[in-house]
């Protein structure tokens, strides 16, 4: 392995050209191959042999970063991308430049210990097979035969955009790129930001990917919808920037920041000079910072209005009635409920109370048809309240009367009493005003204030997303997360992602 992974790691080095990808994907290979031989003679437990086993490693990461990087420069004018202000052309190149310079600090760690340890015999230098330009001319036909979609590809769209959507929406992603902007990466990571959120990142969107690639790529419907190719070319791209930043988060968690390393400081100054490890983090802290992420986002960004429009296309609408929730109609928590199980889906649906619709992802146009449901109840009740009334025409308190009909109406089921004083004194009677129109004024004052609700079944409706749909159905059934005194219960499994 040492035979072929030397002479190459010299010749990238001395290279004045630009490197191409065939000697990077061979050192790439035969590093691999030199860690596992390693580890599995227990170099990572091994005071004389970990230092070289941690510069191979690092051989590793640093050439599949400028790989990665290599491939974005040719492979970004294939993709399917929705234009932005800033040319990432431009920027990759830059990139370039600060990764070709880690990877050549790298490159030179790793022979000076290689030589350090008797690894450098005389070897044949590495000759290149081929020319490393890789500015591709000319391209083979787009003859493909598409296979012919025989399932319902609606879902499976619907799913990705879906996820999509809400790995974008339901992020931190721009707070922390403001944050990594402001303090700085090293004072950001890991405490802010590490590893682990860069790669949840990754996964996502590699998901996405794949799943694109087995279920739409190489189908007709493809070929029919132009929008389906940029949702899988911001797939691509965002995924491989967050593979270039966690790569590069990794190795600075593990190898330059460190708390708890394993080599000693006399074995670290031996092989570490400050002013190179100073230009290592700040050229990862510019790749992370100024490059990679930011791109990522704003590709992740610019895909959201795509994403909503691929929904709206290839949704299943149906409609749906369920009862207003029981307590309180649709006051805050059922709403923002409702208007996150809407938003999680990032589909259109709307709320329908007789001729009156609404916004179902806002919480706010939901409340104001509490409006319309407390007039039904009013309504409602006005049949009993007038049979209750009967029995008080003789002239008594007109107090008295309200306070034994809201008793009576209690007794009935009618009316449900949250307030333990319902401060009755306080709503006087007009003058020359009816006893059933004050019992009414006085029933609506009580109701609009919260302290009495009036038991009465009002059915709405929900048009858009059956996905969505079926969620807020699932909610109806559940009291919308309450009981009928208003206090939360818990929410079905499959409305877990609503705790988030």
């Amino acid at each position: 392995m040492l035979r072929h992974s030397l002479p190459i790691a010299e010749y990238l080095l001395e290279a004045e050209h630009d490197i191409g990808r065939t000697a990077l994907g061979m050192l790439l290979q035969e590093s691999r191959r030199l860690e596992e031989l390693l580890d599995a003679y227990g170099a990572r437990t091994n005071r004389a042999w970990l230092p070289f086993r941690r510069e191979v490693a690092a051989v590793k990461l640093f050439c599949d970063v400028h790989y990665k990087l290599l491939h974005l420069k040719y492979s970004i004018p294939l993709y399917a991308l929705l234009p932005l202000d800033e040319d990432i052309g431009e920027a990759t190149v830059a990139a370039l430049r600060r990764s070709r310079r880690l990877l050549n600090t790298t490159l030179r760690r790793f022979l000076d210990s290689a030589e350090r340890n008797g690894l450098y015999p005389e070897l044949e230098p590495y000759r290149p097979r081929c020319i490393e330009d890789e500015e591709v001319t000319w391209r083979l036909p787009s003859d493909l035969t598409r296979t012919a979609v025989t399932y319902s590809p609606g879902e499976t769209v619907v799913s990705l955009a879906t996820s999509f959507l809400n790995t974008v929406e339901g992020s931190d992603l721009r707070e922390l790129q403001a944050t990594l902007i402001e303090r700085g990466f090293t004072s950001c990571v890991p405490e802010t930001a590490c590893e682990k959120d860069f790669r949840r990142f990754e996964d996502v969107f590699h998901n996405l990917q794949a799943l694109y690639d087995s279920y739409v790529g190489g189908t007709d419907l493809e070929r029919t919808d132009e929008n389906l190719t940029y949702l899988r070319g911001h797939a691509t791209i965002v995924y491989h920037l967050f593979e270039i930043v966690t790569a590069l988060t990794h190795h600075y968690e593990r190898h330059l920041f460190a708390p708890h390393d394993t080599i000693s400081r006399e074995d670290r100054r031996a092989s570490d000079d400050d002013s190179e490890r100073s230009e290592r983090i700040e050229d990862i802290s510019q790749i992370v910072v100024s490059y990679a992420t930011p791109f990522a986002i704003r590709y992740a960004a610019s895909a959201q209005d795509l994403c909503r429009k691929l929904i709206r296309t290839y949704t299943d609408n149906t409609t749906i009635s369920v009862p207003a929730p029981p307590y309180r109609g649709f006051h805050v928590r059922p709403s923002t409920l409702i208007a996150r199980i809407v938003r999680h889906y990032g589909s259109e649906v709307t709320l329908q109370l007789e001729e009156e619709r609404c916004d179902a992802s806002s919480p706010l146009e939901m409340i104001r048809v509490n409006e319309r449901i407390n007039a039904l109840k009013r309504r409602s009740i006005g049949h009993e309240l007038m049979q209750v009334l009967e029995q008080y025409n003789d002239g008594r308190d007109y107090q008295s009367a309200l306070h034994e009909t809201i008793t009576e109406l209690f007794r009935r089921h009618k009316i449900v009493i949250y307030a333990r004083d319902l401060e009755l004194a306080r709503i006087q009677p007009s003058e020359g005003e009816p006893l059933g129109e004050y019992a009414r004024r006085a029933l609506a004052q009580l109701l609009a204030e919260g302290r009495i609700d009036i038991q009465a079944e009002i059915h709405v409706t929900f048009h858009g997303d059956k996905r969505a749909l079926d969620d807020i159905a699932l909610l109806a059934r559940s009291g919308y997360g309450e009981d009928r005194f208003g206090e939360n219960i818990p929410l079905p499994p499959a409305l877990g992602y609503l705790k988030r």
